[in-house]
C-alpha cells in the first residue's frame, strides 16, 4: 500500500531555558533520511512511500548536560538501531512495532549505563513519544510524558496519556483536566526513559484515514496551549510549516518556560484504506517472545557487521562537538568535580561496593567468633 504524506518538525528553546534538552526524529525507512534537532528541515516534505515513516519527540532530563545528551541518545539510537533491525533476518518474525519497543528498551539500558559510568550524565532520562506509520495505521510508543494527537475531521483527540503522578490523578477521576493543567505536581514524571532498570513500552494502535493529521509533541506545547488551541492553529494555517512555527509561537508568547518541540504529518492520500467507525485505539502487549536480553542483541549487531564504531561514543562525541554549551559544561563540571573530590558523596556503585566490603567484614568477625568457641 503506498501513502502520499507531508510532515514537518522543529523545536525551540523557549524564553527561560539557556539550553534545548529536547530533540526530534524523523526518519523515512525507505531511503534511511532522517531529520533532528541537528539536521532540521528546512522545508515542508511531502513524499509517496510504501515503507515505514517514524516521527518522534524526547524530552530530556536532568540538569545542564545531563538532558541535552539523553534526548540526542534516543533519537540517534533509535534511528541507528531500528535500521539495523530492518536488516537482521531473526527479527522478521516480529512486526515493526515489536522492533520499536525493543529499541526504547534498549534506549533505557543505555542511558542508566551512560548515567551510571559517566559523571556528566548522572541522572539524565528521557522521554519518548514515536508515531510509524504502517500501511494504513499508526503504531505509538510511548515513555513519559510526551503527547501524540489525532486531529479528525472537527476533532483533536489525545492518543497517549501522560505517565506522570497528575496524569494518574485524571485517570483515576481525583482531578478535572483544569485542575490537571495548573497542578503544582503536574512535573512529576512516573516513567522516563533512564529512571529504572526495566521500562514498559505503551505501544498502541489506531486506523489512519485521509486528511488525518497526527502531531507530536514536547510539554513545552501542552502546558501552555491548551487541545482546542492546538486544534484552532493546525486547522486555520493548513501548511503544516506554519502551523508548526505558529504553535511553537504561541507557547512563547505564553512564557515560553519550557523548550518547545513540534512534529506534524498529514495522510493526504492512503492507496486502499480501510473502512473505519469511530477512533479505536487499541493497546498491543509485548510479544512474549521479543528478546529481553540486550546482549543476545548486541551479538546479533556485531556478527551483522552493520556497526563500525561503538554508538554510544559515536553519540557522546557528536553531542560534545555540535554543542559547545556541552563542552563548557562539561569542562565546568570536570573542574567542580576534582575540586570538592575529597568530600564527594559515595554515587550508587561506590555505595553499594561500600556496603558489601562492610558486609564482608561483619561475615569474617562472625566466622571467626564461632572459630574461638570451637576450639
Amino acid at each position: 500500500m503506498t501513502i502520499n504524506i507531508e510532515f514537518y518538525g522543529d523545536t525551540n528553546v523557549g524564553k527561560v531555558r539557556q539550553n534545548n534538552e529536547d530533540n526530534f526524529l524523523i526518519v523515512n525507512l525507505a531511503d534511511n533520511n532522517f531529520y533532528n534537532i541537528n539536521n532540521p528541515l528546512k522545508e515542508l516534505v511531502r513524499l509517496d512511500t510504501n515503507q515505514k515513516l517514524l516521527f518522534a519527540v524526547a524530552d530530556g532530563l536532568g540538569g545542564a548536560l545531563a538532558g541535552e545528551i539523553a534526548s540526542q541518545l534516543t533519537v540517534d539510537i533509535v534511528k541507528e538501531r531500528l535500521i539495523q533491525l530492518q536488516n537482521l533476518s531473526i527479527f522478521n518474525e516480529f512486526p515493526f512495532y515489536e522492533k520499536l519497543r525493543l529499541v526504547v528498551e534498549i534506549v533505557n539500558q543505555v542511558i542508566i549505563e551512560q548515567s551510571l559510568n559517566n559523571v556528566q550524565c548522572t541522572g539524565m532520562g528521557s522521554t519518548f513519544t514515536g508515531v510509524t506509520i504502517c500501511k494504513d495505521e499508526a503504531y505509538i510508543a510511548q515513555v513519559g510524558d510526551s503527547r501524540a494527537y489525532l486531529i479528525r475531521d472537527n476533532k483533536i483527540m489525545q492518543l497517549t496519556k501522560d505517565h506522570s503522578l497528575v496524569g494518574q490523578l485524571l485517570e483515576a477521576g481525583y482531578i478535572t483536566e483544569e485542575e490537571a493543567e495548573n497542578h503544582h505536581l503536574r512535573n512529576v514524571i512516573l516513567q522516563a526513559l533512564g529512571g529504572q532498570a526495566t521500562v514498559n513500552v505503551v505501544i498502541t494502535r489506531v486506523n489512519l484515514r485521509e486528511n488525518d493529521i497526527l502531531l507530536v509533541c514536547s510539554d513545552g506545547l501542552t502546558t501552555s496551549v491548551k487541545n482546542q488551541q492546538i486544534f484552532d492553529i493546525v486547522k486555520n494555517n493548513l501548511d503544516l510549516k506554519i502551523a508548526t512555527e505558529n504553535l511553537i509561537k504561541m507557547a512563547n508568547e505564553r512564557g515560553g518556560q519550557d523548550n518547545i518541540t513540534v512534529v506534524l504529518a498529514k495522510i493526504n492520500h492512503l492507496s486502499n484504506p480501510k473502512e473505519t467507525k469511530e477512533l479505536e485505539i487499541e493497546i498491543l502487549s509485548r510479544d512474549i517472545n521479543l528478546p529481553k536480553s540486550i546482549n543476545y542483541l548486541e551479538l546479533e549487531i556485531e556478527e551483522s557487521k552493520s556497526l563500525t564504531k561503538p554508538i554510544i561514543q559515536q553519540n557522546m562525541e557528536m553531542v560534545i562537538k555540535d554543542s559547545p554549551t556541552i563542552e563548557t559544561k562539561i569542562i565546568e563540571e570536570v573542574a567542580e568535580n576534582e575540586k570538592q573530590e575529597s568530600t564527594k558523596p559515595l554515587v550508587k556503585q561506590e555505595l553499594q561496593l561500600a556496603n558489601w566490603r562492610n558486609f564482608g567484614i561483619v561475615l569474617w568477625e562472625e566466622l571467626l567468633r564461632i572459630l574461638r568457641f570451637a576450639i
